[in-house]
């Protein structure tokens, strides 16, 4: 049996410090959070690469649009469970975040990190 990792996050929960600009990235112009609630990051194989180190390739699904990421990741004993944490980039304008512009940057550094959930 191979391993799957699956995660939910939900946009709702941006937190910039300026409630005005939270509400903004939650409109229409960026995450649609009426219309799509949820962002989703499935694994589709994870490949071990050395002690704790993995890379996995996984759907990133935001609005209703879904691609393939390769995420590289760690994973660290942690008690009963194990800590994940990674990091991967991605052209929001590929999922419709936002529009082309001076001020801000098309490529985004996501971080991951959480503890498995039993």
């Amino acid at each position: 049996m191979g391993s799957f990792l699956k995660g939910k996050v939900r946009p709702t929960s941006i937190d910039t410090g300026i409630s005005l600009r939270d509400r903004h990235l939650q409109g229409r112009q960026y995450f649609q959070t009426a219309s799509y609630p949820e962002i989703i990051l499935e694994s589709k194989r994870i490949q071990s690469k050395g002690k704790n180190a993995y890379e996995g390739v996984f759907d990133l699904t935001i609005k209703d649009i879904r691609k393939e990421m390769l995420i590289p990741f760690t994973a660290i004993k942690n008690g009963n469970g194990y800590f994940f944490k990674g990091s991967f980039s991605l052209d929001r304008l590929e999922f419709g975040i936002g529009e082309k512009s001076l001020v801000l940057g098309d490529e985004v550094v996501v971080w991951i990190e959480f503890q498995e959930m039993k």
